[in-house]
């Protein structure tokens, strides 16, 4: 599986497709984790 992220503004823009595991330290390096 891949997780794509959208400006949700911008339905036709680009996306960055990311492995599940570069989102799992994605999401803890946003929130500070």
């Amino acid at each position: 599986g891949t997780i794509h992220v959208r400006d949700s503004k911008t339905l036709e823009g680009p996306r960055l497709a990311l492995a599940p595991g570069a989102w799992t330290h994605f999401v803890a390096f946003a929130s500070g984790s």
